[in-house]
């Protein structure tokens, strides 16, 4: 039960991050490296990761069956993993 409790405590810590990221508005300083548009990747990137982490109690509960709770959580983290590095790449590869 511990695990689950855990994967939901910090998937619910970086949905909370991933709101507040988008919400919170650029400095100054910044505003020439990122755009809007980045700050939404990075927070789609974010909340599939979060949402992939509290799926777990629902396995936990036995609310979706297990083959396919976990092809779905496997599914998220690869699409937020592509998503991370893409955006990474992108922002990198600008001068």
């Amino acid at each position: 039960m511990i695990v689950p409790l855990i994967c939901f405590i910090v998937g619910s810590l970086i949905l909370l991050y991933a709101v507040s990221f988008v919400r919170r508005p650029i400095p100054d300083t910044l505003a020439h490296h990122y755009q809007h548009r980045d700050k939404v990747i990075w927070a789609i990137a974010f909340v599939l990761l979060a949402l992939a982490l509290m799926l777990g109690m629902a396995g936990y509960w036995h609310l979706i069956a297990s083959p396919v709770l976990r092809s779905t959580r496997i599914a998220m983290v690869i699409a937020a993993l592509i998503v991370f590095f893409y955006q990474m790449i992108d922002t990198v590869s600008r001068p």
